[in-house]
């Protein structure tokens, strides 16, 4: 992995996986179920995880897993069930809440989404993406106010993003501020 030579690491994950103690390692075998969804190959991947789950049905990790290969085939109900078991498990997983924010805007439940995200800012208020989504979200549904003070919070965070100066100046142009 080191060398950025997922093939290689596959080999040696792989043999370390053969060994007696490998089928029992959880970090070994998520490893390996990591490297399968860089690799682009989902369902080795979820089958690791699964392995995962049968060792410790209560390793959050391997519930997140699921959610983002679910996740990235767009599949957003059932990463939503992954992204919630993931959250039951491990409140604090800032991560499973920021990609279940996600999955409800993608589906239109935007309240659902705000509340996520604002999750995602209890545990790490200094989120660039979590601020500048929430901002987006609230310029979408009308609250140009609230969307001004989270894309700001973005802008402390991280002041010369293209994506971030965008947004404030679409918000700003909508106040008639073109300056």
């Amino acid at each position: 992995l080191a060398e950025k030579n997922n093939m290689k690491a596959l080999k040696f994950l792989k043999k370390a996986y053969e060994c007696e103690e490998g089928k029992e390692d959880v970090e070994l075998i998520l490893d390996i179920a990591l490297l399968y969804d860089k690799l682009g190959n989902p369902v080795l991947s979820k089958k690791m995880y699964k392995e995962v789950l049968n060792i410790d049905e209560n390793e959050a990790r391997a519930y997140y897993g699921i959610g983002v290969l679910y996740d990235e085939s767009e599949n957003f109900i059932e990463a939503i069930k992954y992204y919630k078991k993931t959250i039951s498990i491990d409140e604090n997983y800032d991560k499973a809440y920021f990609f279940l924010a996600n999955c409800y805007d993608e589906i239109g439940e935007q309240e659902k989404a705000i509340e996520n995200y604002k999750e995602v800012l209890r545990i790490e208020p200094r989120d660039l993406w979590a601020n500048a989504n929430l901002g987006c979200i609230y310029d979408e549904i009308g609250e140009i106010g609230l969307a001004i003070e989270y894309m700001s919070k973005a802008l402390e965070i991280n002041s010369k993003h293209f994506r971030i100066l965008f947004n404030m100046g679409v918000f700003m142009a909508k106040l008639g501020e073109n300056d």
